[in-house]
């Protein structure tokens, strides 16, 4: 049990929903930027839902999440 922070970096825009609630909103149209958020989770299975759209230029999307025992990485 504990704090989950997720972090999102995209160019253009996204979502990251767990458990059905939007954790990380990044949306719109833009260069890539980063948005975070974080949630409090049991121990358990989580439903992880990542939404993304790219609108023209550069496509870019980057995940990564921490936990209380878990450092900074990639998801």
């Amino acid at each position: 049990d504990g704090e989950y922070a997720f972090h999102v970096a995209s160019d253009d825009g996204s979502k990251l929903l767990v458990n059905g609630k939007t954790v990380v909103n990044n949306d719109g149209v833009h260069p890539k930027t980063s948005k975070s958020g974080s949630t409090k989770l049991k121990k358990g299975i989580h439903k992880v839902e990542v939404q993304y759209f790219q609108g023209g230029g550069e496509d870019e999307l980057e995940i990564e999440w921490e936990g209380p025992t878990i450092s900074r990485q990639d998801f």
